[in-house]
């Protein structure tokens, strides 16, 4: 049996979403206008289960950030005022010696990554706050529920690595050589493996060349149609195959 993606009107697609046998929380996978027929015959897709899964543990994980924001807020801590992310190397540095039981400014933006772009100072003016009990807990209990969802993404990147490898393993590695990636820098929440190669292999295109679509939007749609794929050659582009 093989699966073809057609393109449609994003009325169907609202009607093929009222309509799903998908599990809850998988209709988001579905790319609006595209894959309707992938996606009716084979809904219960393992592919599309373990990107949801990602999504909700990401979310979840989103939800204990803005909890560690809070509690830095009532003790006056304006650390996310300062650095652009406080879940990145500096930030969690920070933190995480807030919750071990450092209460320097200096020593606590001495912590700063070498990259980071504000300075010792800046940092040190940001943490001269008050460290109350009961917000002390709140952070250590948010951190501890932030880490405990990373350990769960990571978990599902090695679930989405194998599935895609499995997908691979009929697939050719193409001959012309791989483009570099339009993103040199790590972006946040970035899945843990090469998704460009993999891709690259899966499909025969340089999907995340294309403006707008990242490694995980572009692994999203590559699972989504990955039964129309035939071993040996990328899936045709045509909507007719």
């Amino acid at each position: 049996m093989s699966f073809l993606p057609t393109p449609v009107k994003p009325a169907r697609c609202r009607a093929a979403r009222a309509t799903s046998t998908m599990p809850s929380g998988c209709n988001a996978c579905m790319p609006a206008g595209y894959f309707v027929q992938a996606f009716a015959l084979g809904a219960r897709s393992l592919h599309c289960t373990f990107t949801c899964a990602r999504e909700r543990q990401l979310d979840y994980a989103a939800a204990h950030i803005q909890h560690m924001q809070k509690a830095l807020t009532f003790m006056n801590l304006q650390l996310h005022h300062v650095i652009a992310d406080i879940t990145g190397v500096t930030g969690m540095k920070i933190v995480r010696a807030i919750v071990a039981g450092e209460r320097d400014p200096k020593r606590l933006a001495e912590l700063r990554d070498v990259r980071c772009r504000a300075s010792v100072q800046t940092i040190c003016a940001a943490l001269s706050g008050n460290y109350q009990p009961e917000h002390l807990f709140a952070l250590t209990q948010a951190v501890s529920l932030y880490d405990f969802y990373q350990r769960r993404i990571a978990e599902c990147d090695v679930q989405i690595e194998a599935t895609v490898a499995a997908l691979n393993a009929t697939h050719l590695i193409p001959e012309a050589p791989l483009p570099k990636a339009k993103h040199r820098t790590k972006q946040p929440n970035e899945v843990n493996f090469n998704v460009r190669a993999a891709l690259y292999q899966l499909t025969g295109t340089h999907v995340t060349q294309i403006e707008g679509i990242g490694p995980f939007l572009a692994l999203r749609l590559a699972l989504s149609a990955a039964p129309t794929y035939r071993a040996g050659r990328a899936p045709s582009t045509s909507p007719h195959g």
